[in-house]
């Protein structure tokens, strides 16, 4: 269990409550603690220990300090909000749920309603489509059981019945659909437009353009008349605060989506110091800016799950390689430097590639998964006869193909079995992210 504050808050990973509370609509709430479901999203809340944003992370945060709450947070997939609503395991569902006739019936929804539509999430090419008549013959990957499902199975109806829907579990993320799409694992899915949007942020080379639904009205739920009341006059009493956040985590994504970076143009608060260290390394800044983007998202506080730290992600051992300490780790300008300085120390492992867009690659898969698995797939392609000193189609193919027994057990694999398919991913993200600023795509 990972302890936060928000009043006092406690994520839990079950559904066992802390505390009783009443959840009917009894007007009699009361409880100095709300036992809270959320699902973790792009835009709803990050449940990462030491970021814990997201729109409505950060508004029940507000609330929360306003009401003098203790906030046991429960996390719940999202199809199941509402019936752990009903069966008494949370007081609240703080989570876009989407409102109908028949929810309306059995919950009440508080007044932070938004409304939301699916789209389709493609990756940009000659493939794209454009219209929903053009999913006939296609395969489109949609949760089993969910809103989306649904709604395709309506569509299809009225499109001609040919599309094809490839069902995945309902536990399936949304983040898990979007980066199979970006993969290329799957051409086409399903999601939300707000998450999407959000997700575009990341993957310039997504394309959410194509609409599936109408818009439907979102909000969270509970059943508590009393807690409906508090939680609806605190919205009344600060629609500054709302509108801040709204902007930040809602328009913003909406409004990064349409943004065209050109060269000289703003991409993070952080440009001047890709400007100063790029030269360092003979690249150009916005490729810098690139890489930071896909290991930060520009956030200089952000900690991987497996202790990566700052906006360039570094290792700790890394980290105080380069120079920096505890202190320094999270300073944007320090940890860019040192990132910068291990970047030069990759290029050392690859001055046999004399092609400088070639080496950029291998460098790249490099930052992201050690020179280690790159290097033993290198000696694969040369032994198979590829070009070790080609990324696309030698030894991206070679990486990928050491999760294959034949191939990781090969005398000249050093270092074992890789799983290679997120770092051949990575490389491919960070080059795309870096021509769309560049060309203003």
């Amino acid at each position: 269990m990972a302890v936060l504050l928000l009043a006092t808050l406690a994520i839990c990973v079950d559904w066992t409550p802390t505390k009783q509370v009443n959840t009917q609509n009894s007007n009699l709430w009361t409880s100095d603690t709300l036992r809270v479901g959320m699902s973790s999203s792009a835009i709803s809340w990050n449940h990462s220990p030491l970021q814990g944003a997201g729109y409505d992370y950060e508004l029940l945060q507000l609330i929360a300090e306003h009401a003098g709450w203790n906030i046991v947070i429960v996390d719940t997939p999202k199809d199941k909000l509402l019936q752990a609503l009903k069966n008494g395991k949370i007081d609240l569902a703080a989570y876009p749920c989407p409102t109908s006739h028949k929810r309306n019936t059995e919950v009440l929804f508080a007044p932070m309603q938004q409304k939301d539509r699916l789209i389709i999430v493609q990756r940009d090419g000659t493939d794209m489509l454009h219209s929903t008549t053009q999913l006939n013959h296609r395969t489109v990957t949609v949760r089993r059981n969910s809103r989306a499902h649904n709604q395709l199975r309506r569509l299809n109806k009225e499109i001609g019945g040919n599309m094809r829907l490839r069902l995945v579990h309902d536990s399936v993320s949304v983040d898990s659909l979007i980066r199979s799409v970006v993969n290329g694992q799957w051409d086409y899915a399903v999601a939300p437009e707000m998450e999407a949007r959000a997700y575009k942020k990341i993957y310039p080379q997504l394309n959410i353009g194509l609409i599936v639904s109408a818009k439907k009205t979102t909000g969270w739920a509970m059943k508590d008349s009393t807690l409906l009341h508090i939680i609806s006059q605190w919205k009344e009493e600060n629609p500054d605060k709302i509108n801040q956040l709204h902007k930040r985590y809602v328009e913003q994504a909406s409004m990064l989506t349409k943004r065209t970076f050109k060269g000289q143009g703003e991409i993070s608060p952080y440009d001047d110091y890709f400007k100063t260290y790029a030269p360092h390394i003979q690249w150009d800044w916005h490729l810098l800016a690139a890489l930071c983007y896909h290991e930060s998202r520009f956030n200089p506080i952000t900690v991987s799950p497996a202790g990566a730290c700052g906006l360039m992600q570094l290792m700790p051992v890394t980290a105080r390689r380069f120079g920096l300490n505890d202190t320094t780790m999270f300073d944007p300008n320090e940890n860019i430097r040192a990132g910068v300085e291990y970047i030069k120390y990759l290029n050392m492992f690859y001055d046999e590639i004399q092609d400088t867009d070639e080496r950029v690659k291998f460098i790249l898969a490099s930052y992201n998964a050690g020179p280690a698995h790159v290097l033993d797939a290198m000696r694969l392609a040369e032994k198979n006869g590829r070009n070790p000193h080609l990324w696309y189609g030698h030894v991206e193919h070679f990486l990928l193909k050491k999760n294959e027994p034949e191939y990781y057990e090969d005398p000249d694999v050093r270092f074992g079995k890789f799983n290679g398919r997120p770092t051949c991913a990575y490389v491919k993200n960070v080059i795309n992210t870096y021509h769309s600023w560049c060309s203003g795509k």
